[in-house]
């Protein structure tokens, strides 16, 4: 889409959330209208074009060169500059998200289950190992282990 800088200005006083494009409405511009499931991937070509402008430069320029000025932007009433800009290249999608959600919430039941699992278990073995360490099966628990007084600790 090709857009004049006085369109963007005019569009952008008229709609709430949007003044901060105002400014940067100056010169030549290159305007990315986004969608949210798009963010990170239109993010990620721009950078990839970034870097292809670079390589193109002398390598002792290439490390602080920014070829092309990112001079800001909005996200939903935002004002936003080029490192934040840059940094939704990491952003993950709705695609990502909700299968990390989805992985999260199944993650729950399973853990209950295994503790809820483990009580019983875990009883069982500790009365196998108390009827293996008594030889004299006609004891009873408290005469094999005998009780023992409460430590600082446990007070």
């Amino acid at each position: 889409m090709v857009c004049k800088n006085t369109l963007v200005s005019v569009a952008a006083k008229q709609v709430s959330g949007w003044d901060g494009l105002t400014p940067i409405a100056k010169g030549d511009n290159a305007w990315f209208f986004m969608e949210e499931e798009t963010i990170s991937q239109a993010v990620k070509a721009y950078i990839d074009f970034e870097k292809k402008l670079k390589e193109a430069l002398p390598r002792e320029v290439r490390k602080e060169a920014r070829p092309i000025d990112v001079s800001g932007g909005v996200i939903e009433g935002q004002d936003i500059d080029y490192l934040a800009f840059k940094s939704m290249e990491k952003m993950p999608s709705r695609q990502e998200l909700m299968a990390t959600i989805a992985r999260l919430i199944n993650g729950v039941p399973t853990k209950l289950a295994r503790s809820i699992k483990a009580v019983p278990t875990k009883l069982a073995i500790s009365i196998k190992a108390l009827a293996d360490a008594d030889e004299d099966k006609s004891q009873r628990v408290g005469d094999v282990l005998p009780r023992q007084p409460p430590t600082e600790a446990a007070v």
